[in-house]
C-alpha cells in the first residue's frame, strides 16, 4: 500500500518519517536535499572564488590572468545571486558552515585561511602562480561538486547551473593550465 499525501510511512521510526515527509514535501516543488546541499555549499565556494578575483587588484600579474579573474568574479557573482534566490525560494536557510566542514564532503577545492594570507601576501610572479594554482584546484573542486549534483539532484534549474559550472570551469581549467606553462618553474 502507497503512502498518501504527508503521511507516515516507512519502518515507523521518527527520522524514516521526518525524511520522507521532507523529500515527498521537497518533490512538489522540483528539489531535493542534494540540490540544497549544493546550493549551500557552492555560494560560499563561488564567494571565496570571487574574494580571490578581487585580491587581483592593484596587483601586477599578466592582462591574461587579471582578465580571467575578472571573468570568474563576474560569472561567479551572477551565479552567487541565483543561488540565493533558489534558496529564497525553496525557504531554506543559508547555512553558514557550509563549504567550511573539513572533510571535503563539500567545500572541495576550498583553500584555508593560511592559505589564503599566504596568497595576499604575496607579490608579482609568485602572487601570479600561487593564485593559479589555487585557482585550478579551486574550479577542480567546483567539478567535483557540480558532478554530485547531476549525479543526486532533482531541480531542473540546479542541474542546468551545474552543467554551466562544468563546461565553464573545465574551459578555464585548460586555460589556468596555459597560464600556468607561460610562467615556467
Amino acid at each position: 500500500m502507497g503512502c498518501l499525501g504527508l503521511s507516515a510511512c516507512g519502518d515507523g521510526s521518527a527520522s524514516s518519517t521526518d525524511s520522507q515527509i521532507s523529500e515527498s514535501a521537497n518533490a512538489a516543488v522540483g528539489w531535493n536535499d542534494a540540490d540544497v546541499t549544493f546550493v549551500q555549499g557552492m555560494i560560499p565556494h563561488h564567494e571565496q572564488a570571487m574574494m580571490m578575483s578581487n585580491m587581483m587588484t592593484g596587483r601586477t600579474v599578466s592582462e591574461a590572468t587579471a582578465e580571467l579573474a575578472q571573468q570568474i568574479g563576474a560569472a561567479q557573482s551572477d551565479e552567487v545571486l541565483m543561488m540565493q534566490g533558489f534558496l529564497a525560494e525553496w525557504g531554506v536557510e543559508l547555512d553558514s558552515h557550509a563549504g567550511h566542514s573539513g572533510d571535503h564532503s563539500m567545500g572541495e577545492g576550498m583553500m584555508s585561511d593560511e592559505q589564503l594570507d599566504d596568497l595576499d601576501n604575496a607579490d608579482g610572479v609568485a602572487f601570479e602562480r600561487m593564485w593559479l594554482t589555487m585557482m585550478l584546484e579551486h574550479h577542480k573542486g567546483a567539478i567535483v561538486m557540480a558532478n554530485a549534483v547531476m549525479a543526486d539532484g532533482a531541480e531542473p534549474r540546479v542541474r542546468a547551473l551545474a552543467e554551466a559550472i562544468i563546461t565553464a570551469q573545465e574551459a578555464e581549467i585548460a586555460q589556468i593550465e596555459g597560464l600556468l606553462a607561460g610562467l615556467g618553474n
